[in-house]
């Protein structure tokens, strides 16, 4: 037994470190065997290799290291295996001699490798070096862009804040030319070097492109901003064709530059917009001649008559205005419209009267809270609780007391003082909900619609909410989503107007507009929910327009695992700015739900709306 002892103890000597530096071995060998594994492990599997691999490669810092993972590239065929051996590079970033050896690697074969997928893994590579390898991404884009375009506009987007700060009308004309908008994160870098784009030259290359029918609307929404507070010639001209536009976006933005520059000498040309169709066109015309046109009895006799129009959108519209020009006439029409007939407008004047905040507006709220819908009746007493900095609930009777005790002279309080303490609430309220939720999101409307994401990829698994549904462990999102469905849905309140939207590649409405909750309309929900199964692409904004299409809709909750991939718009930043645009009027607040990953579209969507986002990672 001493003798087997003996011989294991003897093995674990031979094989340490310590043993195989005593015996002449190099410190590197351990190194280069493992390095000699993992290459044999490339060469091997080659495209089904596992990508992290390549970062195990280059993480052992060696010049070995390097020209092993150089000579593995040929190896590999499929673009995304090759954007982790490639991006693995970027590991040499900071060593004394394989930083340089990187960058004139990945230059050599983003400009003159024979297969295109390897020059565009390489330039994205390249482009993580970013200001040490400007240089050769600038030499990438001059040379590349009639032999192959997409890699120069890869390295572009590398080189436009030195063209910004270089601020000449040819780096202007070069970054409207070659940046991409759509590129994550360079729409701010984009702004930011053509706002450094300055002088008569710059500002009317800016104003021509705004002016062209092919530039894409994203292009011209960005244009307005720069030129906005400019004052060259070429500006003028530009706002009045952008009045003119073929999109009703770019005449509203159009519409609120010229409102905010003062300029009286286009007041004809705004009055034209009165008579919109789009209803953000219309409340940006209103808003911007309220500006410059306050004074005029005649602008009070328009309002006066858009307050008295069949249109909510004119009446909304009128509200706005009268909160512009706050004469005593305005506000007392401002007032009546709290009883408009169109929830919309009530809701309208009622945040303007927030705005104004006057207290001789208070015993008018009051009396209005008994006979609000259940969503504007929350938002009616946050509206009072930002006035006075008091809660007294939902209900009239209890403000009704209070407004009666107060003195005739009674003043409102700061509103930073007011905000606080609605703040300080809310964190108490969040910490003792006891109300029915989904996804832990109260319901605090009565005319509402759930929209939930029933795409391929809500089939992944995911871990139950804690305490919100029975059997724990693990189920798919579809599952666990349905679950919190049916459990809301058997919370409703009878009488609720409530309505499912299911979507995937195409759109599933459970009816056409909302239907009362009663013991039938729960049974049939539920039947609807049960019997969709996770498959397809993504149509968020296909779901979206499915719930604005009923008017009585003021609350939707949408619930998505994934961008959207499907449908008439895909792109976030339209979709975001389509329904923005829609709300304006329409006054929906949208909660959002983020399964499995974070959204800043669907948290951008909430915040603009009112609505809450939340995530489950």
């Amino acid at each position: 037994m001493r003798h087997l002892l003996s011989i294991i103890c003897l093995g674990l000597a031979v094989s340490s470190p310590l043993f195989a530096t005593q015996r002449g071995a190099t410190p590197g060998q351990e190194a280069k065997r493992d390095l000699t594994s993992l290459v044999s492990e490339v060469k091997e599997k080659e495209d089904k290799v596992d990508r992290r691999i390549f970062s195990q490669i280059s993480s052992l810092g060696t010049e070995e290291s390097f020209r092993a993972l150089s000579g593995l590239i040929n190896t590999l065929r499929t673009e995304y295996v090759l954007g982790s051996a490639y991006g693995a590079f970027l590991a040499y970033n900071g060593h004394r001699t394989l930083e340089g050896k990187s960058i004139k690697f990945l230059h050599l074969h983003a400009q003159k490798h024979r297969r295109p997928a390897n020059k565009r893994a390489a330039v994205r590579a390249l482009v993580r070096f970013g200001d040490k390898a400007a240089k050769e991404l600038e030499s990438l884009f001059r040379t590349q862009l009639k032999r192959e375009e997409e890699v120069a506009v890869i390295a572009f987007q590398t080189l436009i804040p030195m063209l910004g700060e270089r601020g000449g009308a040819k780096e202007a004309g070069m970054i409207l030319a070659h940046g991409n908008l759509r590129t994550s994160g360079q729409e701010k870098t984009i702004q930011t070097a053509l706002s450094k784009c300055t002088g008569t030259s710059c500002t009317k290359i800016l104003c021509d492109r705004l002016t062209d029918d092919a530039t894409p609307q994203l292009w011209k929404q960005m244009l307005l901003r720069l030129i906005s507070e400019r004052t060259e010639p070429a500006v003028e001209k530009a706002l009045i064709m952008a009045l003119k536009d073929s999109s009703a976006a770019i005449r509203t933005d159009a519409i609120r530059v010229i409102g905010r520059r003062g300029d009286k000498s286009h007041l004809s040309k705004l009055e034209q917009h009165l008579n919109a169709i789009d209803a953000g066109e219309l409340r940006a015309a209103v808003v911007a001649l309220c500006r410059l046109n306050r004074a005029d009895p005649r602008w009070m006799l328009k309002l006066l008559e858009m307050a008295a129009s069949s249109r909510p959108e004119e009446r909304m519209g009128a509200a706005v205005g009268f909160l512009e020009i706050r004469t005593p006439e305005a506000i007392t029409v401002l007032h009546e419209l709290l009883s408009d007939k169109s929830w919309r407008v009530r809701f309208e004047a009622m945040q303007q009267v927030r705005t104004l905040r006057q207290s001789s507006s208070l015993p008018l709220l009051i009396e209005r809270l008994d006979l609000e819908t259940r969503r504007l009746q929350d938002d009616l007493s946050r509206v009072l609780r930002l006035m006075t900095g008091l809660d007294n609930g939902t209900t009239t009777a209890r403000w009704r007391m209070w407004w009666e005790d107060q003195d005739s002279d009674y003043a409102l309080p700061p509103y930073e003082a007011a905000l606080a303490a609605e703040m300080a609430r809310e964190e108490r309220k969040e910490a003792s909900v006891t109300q029915v939720t989904f996804y832990g999101l109260g319901i605090l409307s009565d005319r509402l619609a759930f929209i939930v994401d029933t795409s391929g990829s809500m089939s992944a698994m995911a871990n139950r909410r804690d305490g919100d549904t029975e059997g724990g462990g693990r189920a798919t999102r579809l599952t666990i989503a349905k679950e919190e469905i049916s459990r809301v849905l058997e919370g409703l309140s009878p009488g609720v107007l409530f309505n499912l939207v299911f979507f995937s590649s195409g759109v599933s409405a459970w009816q056409d507009e909302l239907i009362p909750m009663d013991a039938a309309a729960l049974e049939e929900a539920l039947e609807f929910t049960n019997r969709h199964g996770a498959g397809g692409g993504t149509n968020v904004f296909g779901a979206l327009m499915a719930a604005f299409d009923d008017p009585d809709v003021d609350t939707l909750y949408l619930l998505s695992d994934g961008d959207p991939s499907v449908g008439e718009l895909v792109d976030t930043a339209q979709i975001h700015d389509r329904v923005l645009r829609m709300n304006e009027t329409r006054k929906v607040r949208i909660h959002c739900i983020s399964i499995g990953k974070s959204s800043p579209f669907m948290k951008g969507l909430a915040e603009a709306s009112g609505g809450t986002y939340v995530e489950f990672l």
